[in-house]
């Protein structure tokens, strides 16, 4: 987005107008390059449909991108300071937008019985437990049905005379629809989660894959994937079953056994291809993994899997009494 200007000297060539305003709950519309200043102590909810913008409260300013809407709250003045809260807006030429702007009181009203699906900050803002300084939440994409009740809400379809009534009913859809937005993006949040966790543990793999002989340390590992190395640690158990360490050495061994068995490598020539000095390391955690030598390997490993499969028959006929064979007495 273009930088914007200073938002002390925002133009108000652009026009501000109220669309409707009832019981502490204002609607109004801008366009163009403008700037507006609220009351205080007051929940507003700004909808930009087009352009770029900003709006500034204490936490400095933050940008508005088109097709995006987001909660602030006006703020009140410090005590014994001269003045208003600060907390205006931008707009650059061309831009479109609505504001809404509730009393605490208003918003409590327009909310009963669903207070606790209000974003946090808003439910902060009208419990009084945030701090009475102008500020504004995060800026979240306007949803298609927004965009279309943003539309409406510029031409009522009613007469004049039925047109209170009418934006009352869509300003608590307006409503509605937040709430809705505010639950999907958690479970849509979750599934980001669980792909990006994914996606750590599939890059994970893939650097230790390449990188048998010298692989990096747990920190390092952390770092390329972008997590903390304790959370790596944990993510990766999770989702493998295994843990680094094992996986590494699953790797190795199944990477040596390729080796042994095409006859392209000794053993001593194996170990160090899959990263081990030491021959006895390595030997200790082939026979581990394989149930022989590697000397031996691949048929000492035939002989293991068949003598391994003799004693599982023989411990599965003691517990059938002797029995060998099925139908012999």
């Amino acid at each position: 987005m273009a930088p914007l200007p200073p938002l002390s000297a925002a133009s108000r060539a652009g026009e501000n107008r109220v669309l409707w305003s009832e019981g502490g709950c204002t609607l109004s519309q801008g366009d163009g390059l403008s700037g507006w200043e609220l009351p205080d102590d007051r929940i507003v909810l700004a909808l930009n449909r087009a352009g770029g913008g900003a709006w500034a409260a204490s936490g400095g300013e933050v940008p508005f991108a088109d097709k995006t809407a987001a909660f602030g709250y006006t703020g009140k003045p410090a005590k014994g300071a001269k003045g208003r809260a600060a907390f205006q807006a931008s707009r650059t030429p061309g831009g479109a937008f609505l504001v809404l702007a509730w009393t605490r009181d208003a918003l409590r009203l327009q909310a009963r019985g669903v207070e606790d699906s209000l974003p946090p900050e808003v439910r902060g803002w009208l419990d009084g437990t945030k701090a009475p300084r102008a500020a504004v939440g995060p800026v979240r994409p306007l949803s298609p049905a927004m965009e279309l009740l943003y539309a409406a809400l510029l031409q009522p379809p009613v007469a004049p005379a039925a047109a209170p009534l009418w934006y009352r009913g869509k300003v608590l859809e307006l409503l509605a629809l937040l709430l809705q937005e505010k639950r999907e993006p958690q479970e849509m949040f979750c599934s980001r989660q669980n792909r990006v966790a994914r996606e750590r543990v599939d890059k994970t793999m893939q650097i230790l894959q390449a990188h048998l002989v010298d692989p990096p340390d747990l920190e390092s590992l952390g770092s390329q994937v972008g997590c903390s190395p304790f959370y790596l640690s944990r993510l990766f158990s999770r989702e493998t079953k295994l843990t680094i360490p094992q996986y590494l050495r699953e790797l190795r061994m199944t990477r040596a056994a390729d080796l042994l068995r095409a006859g392209t490598h000794n053993v001593t020539e194996a170990a160090m291809e899959v990263g081990y000095s030491s021959l006895s390391h390595f030997s200790k955690a082939f026979w581990e993994k394989y149930g022989c030598c590697p000397g031996l390997y691949p048929q000492g490993a035939q002989l293991f899997s068949r003598h391994n499969h003799l004693g599982k028959a023989a411990q599965a006929a003691a517990k059938n009494g002797g029995k060998v064979g099925a139908g012999r007495g």
